[in-house]
């Protein structure tokens, strides 16, 4: 069996359908004129060797690229050729991570230095000092609510915005 995916105007699998064996060298056609089924068809395989993996529904396919995709994780996600997502460049600074399966970076306020607090919502470089001074003077903090606590110009509405919490 040959398999064909049928694309949305976005490029996204709606479904996958098995052509045979023998018509695969004539595979939109049969779906279209023998089958009846309208719609943009690209062919995909099982082995991964067209198209580097097996369409699923809600893939995406990058006619650029000529490959298929999973969804892509989050804002700033670049696809390579591979059909794999490469996440975003990690933000100034240290104490950034990016936990399996997170859409975006974290920052552990723990191991942040001033310039990547400097990249948080609401924090410009006074407050960024302000946190690594009272996080030396006073030791880790418990979470953010701590943090807003002990540091004089840093709510829990300030923080809401950021990034998880990494402790």
């Amino acid at each position: 069996m040959a398999y064909f995916a049928e694309l949305d105007s976005t490029s996204r699998v709606l479904r996958v359908v098995a052509v045979p064996d023998d018509q695969e060298h004539r595979g939109e056609a049969f779906l279209r004129d023998d089958l009846g089924l309208v719609g943009t068809w690209v062919q995909t395989s099982y082995n991964a060797s067209i198209r580097g993996k097996f369409a699923g529904i809600g893939d995406l396919y990058d006619p650029d690229l000529d490959v298929f995709a999973p969804p892509k994780p989050g804002p700033g996600w670049t696809l390579e050729a591979s059909g794999t997502w490469s996440p975003p460049p990690q933000p100034a600074g240290t104490g950034w991570t990016l936990p399996e399966g997170a859409i975006a970076w974290n920052l552990d306020v723990n191991a942040a230095d001033e310039t990547a607090l400097d990249e948080l919502e609401g924090i410009g470089p006074t407050l960024a000092a302000a946190i690594v001074s009272e996080r030396t003077a006073g030791g880790p903090f418990a979470d953010l609510a701590d943090l807003a606590a002990r540091v004089d110009g840093i709510s829990s509405d300030t923080t809401e915005t950021w990034p998880a919490f990494a402790g």
